[in-house]
Protein backbone atom coordinates (compact mmCIF):
# COMPACT_ATOMS: atom_id res chain seq x y z
CA UNK A 1 0.00 0.00 0.00
CA UNK A 2 1.30 3.44 -0.87
CA UNK A 3 0.78 6.20 1.71
CA UNK A 4 1.94 9.70 0.72
CA UNK A 5 4.18 8.19 -2.01
CA UNK A 6 5.87 5.78 0.40
CA UNK A 7 5.37 2.00 0.20
CA UNK A 8 4.16 0.18 3.33
CA UNK A 9 3.76 -3.56 3.71
CA UNK A 10 0.25 -4.85 4.30
CA UNK A 11 -1.15 -8.35 4.46
CA UNK A 12 -4.59 -9.33 3.33
CA UNK A 13 -6.85 -11.85 4.96
CA UNK A 14 -10.37 -13.12 4.60
CA UNK A 15 -12.85 -11.49 2.25
CA UNK A 16 -16.62 -11.83 2.65
CA UNK A 17 -19.12 -10.54 0.16
CA UNK A 18 -22.46 -10.68 -1.47
CA UNK A 19 -23.80 -9.46 -4.78
CA UNK A 20 -27.04 -9.20 -6.71
CA UNK A 21 -27.14 -8.85 -10.48
CA UNK A 22 -29.84 -8.75 -13.14
CA UNK A 23 -29.82 -9.24 -16.92
CA UNK A 24 -29.93 -5.92 -18.80
CA UNK A 25 -29.27 -6.89 -22.42
CA UNK A 26 -28.61 -10.33 -23.85
CA UNK A 27 -25.87 -11.93 -21.74
CA UNK A 28 -24.88 -8.68 -19.97
CA UNK A 29 -25.71 -8.23 -16.30
CA UNK A 30 -25.61 -5.21 -13.97
CA UNK A 31 -25.53 -5.49 -10.23
CA UNK A 32 -24.36 -4.31 -6.84
CA UNK A 33 -21.66 -5.94 -4.70
CA UNK A 34 -20.78 -5.47 -1.04
CA UNK A 35 -17.46 -6.86 0.21
CA UNK A 36 -15.60 -6.77 3.51
CA UNK A 37 -11.88 -7.50 3.09
CA UNK A 38 -9.45 -7.91 5.97
CA UNK A 39 -6.37 -5.65 5.89
CA UNK A 40 -3.43 -6.20 8.26
CA UNK A 41 -0.85 -3.49 8.93
CA UNK A 42 1.71 -3.43 11.75
CA UNK A 43 0.08 -6.11 13.89
CA UNK A 44 -3.33 -4.46 13.56
CA UNK A 45 -6.26 -5.72 11.55
CA UNK A 46 -9.33 -3.96 10.16
CA UNK A 47 -11.98 -4.66 7.51
CA UNK A 48 -12.28 -2.55 4.37
CA UNK A 49 -15.94 -2.20 3.38
CA UNK A 50 -16.42 -1.86 -0.38
CA UNK A 51 -19.69 -1.18 -2.24
CA UNK A 52 -19.59 -1.30 -6.02
CA UNK A 53 -21.45 -1.43 -9.31
CA UNK A 54 -20.84 -4.68 -11.28
CA UNK A 55 -20.90 -5.28 -15.02
CA UNK A 56 -20.78 -8.98 -16.05
CA UNK A 57 -20.87 -10.88 -19.32
CA UNK A 58 -22.27 -14.41 -19.14
CA UNK A 59 -21.03 -17.33 -21.22
CA UNK A 60 -23.04 -20.54 -20.92
CA UNK A 61 -21.40 -23.94 -21.47
CA UNK A 62 -22.92 -27.43 -21.58
CA UNK A 63 -26.57 -26.31 -21.78
CA UNK A 64 -26.17 -23.88 -18.89
CA UNK A 65 -24.70 -26.30 -16.36
CA UNK A 66 -21.45 -24.28 -16.40
CA UNK A 67 -21.38 -20.47 -16.44
CA UNK A 68 -18.31 -18.33 -17.02
CA UNK A 69 -18.81 -14.68 -16.09
CA UNK A 70 -15.97 -12.15 -16.46
CA UNK A 71 -16.75 -8.98 -14.51
CA UNK A 72 -15.60 -5.48 -13.64
CA UNK A 73 -16.57 -3.49 -10.55
CA UNK A 74 -16.15 0.20 -9.79
CA UNK A 75 -16.74 1.05 -6.16
CA UNK A 76 -16.33 3.13 -3.05
CA UNK A 77 -14.57 1.73 0.03
CA UNK A 78 -14.20 2.77 3.65
CA UNK A 79 -11.53 1.68 6.11
CA UNK A 80 -11.61 2.49 9.83
CA UNK A 81 -8.49 3.69 11.61
CA UNK A 82 -5.61 1.24 11.33
CA UNK A 83 -2.10 1.66 12.76
CA UNK A 84 -1.43 5.42 12.66
CA UNK A 85 -3.79 6.16 9.73
CA UNK A 86 -7.20 7.67 10.55
CA UNK A 87 -10.43 6.62 8.78
CA UNK A 88 -10.06 6.63 4.99
CA UNK A 89 -12.19 6.30 1.85
CA UNK A 90 -11.22 5.03 -1.61
CA UNK A 91 -12.23 4.77 -5.24
CA UNK A 92 -11.87 1.05 -6.04
CA UNK A 93 -11.74 -1.16 -9.12
CA UNK A 94 -11.96 -4.94 -9.46
CA UNK A 95 -11.71 -7.35 -12.36
CA UNK A 96 -12.45 -11.02 -11.87
CA UNK A 97 -13.80 -14.12 -13.51
CA UNK A 98 -16.57 -16.18 -11.95
CA UNK A 99 -17.08 -19.84 -12.73
CA UNK A 100 -20.41 -21.33 -11.62
CA UNK A 101 -21.30 -25.02 -11.69
CA UNK A 102 -25.12 -25.04 -11.72
CA UNK A 103 -27.12 -27.67 -9.80
CA UNK A 104 -30.92 -28.06 -9.96
CA UNK A 105 -31.24 -25.36 -12.63
CA UNK A 106 -30.84 -22.33 -10.34
CA UNK A 107 -28.41 -23.02 -7.47
CA UNK A 108 -24.71 -23.35 -8.16
CA UNK A 109 -21.25 -23.46 -6.63
CA UNK A 110 -19.30 -20.30 -7.47
CA UNK A 111 -15.55 -19.70 -7.63
CA UNK A 112 -13.94 -16.46 -8.66
CA UNK A 113 -10.41 -15.18 -9.06
CA UNK A 114 -9.53 -11.58 -9.68
CA UNK A 115 -7.62 -8.44 -8.81
CA UNK A 116 -8.58 -5.50 -6.59
CA UNK A 117 -7.17 -1.97 -6.64
CA UNK A 118 -7.69 0.98 -4.30
CA UNK A 119 -7.09 3.47 -7.11
CA UNK A 120 -7.07 6.63 -5.02
CA UNK A 121 -8.16 7.63 -1.58
CA UNK A 122 -7.15 8.58 1.89
CA UNK A 123 -8.22 11.39 4.19
CA UNK A 124 -7.29 15.02 4.97
CA UNK A 125 -3.77 14.00 6.04
CA UNK A 126 -2.86 11.06 3.78
CA UNK A 127 -3.08 10.15 0.09
CA UNK A 128 -3.36 6.38 -0.19
CA UNK A 129 -3.51 3.89 -3.05
CA UNK A 130 -2.88 0.18 -3.32
CA UNK A 131 -3.01 -2.87 -5.46
CA UNK A 132 -3.34 -5.01 -7.26
CA UNK A 133 -4.41 -7.40 -4.51
CA UNK A 134 -5.32 -10.99 -5.41
CA UNK A 135 -8.93 -12.06 -4.75
CA UNK A 136 -9.87 -15.73 -4.48
CA UNK A 137 -13.47 -16.34 -3.43
CA UNK A 138 -16.04 -19.12 -3.43
CA UNK A 139 -19.65 -19.48 -2.45
CA UNK A 140 -23.18 -20.13 -3.65
CA UNK A 141 -24.93 -18.65 -6.64
CA UNK A 142 -28.71 -18.51 -6.37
Amino acid sequence: MKINDREYETDDGLCFGSSVDFPVSGDFYLGVAVDAAQIKMWHESEYLLNVGLILKKRFSVNNGSLLIRPAAVIGHAMLNEIAWVDNTTYLTFQIFNEVVVVFDGKVGMLWDVGLFWALSGGNDKNDISGGPFLLIRFGLSI
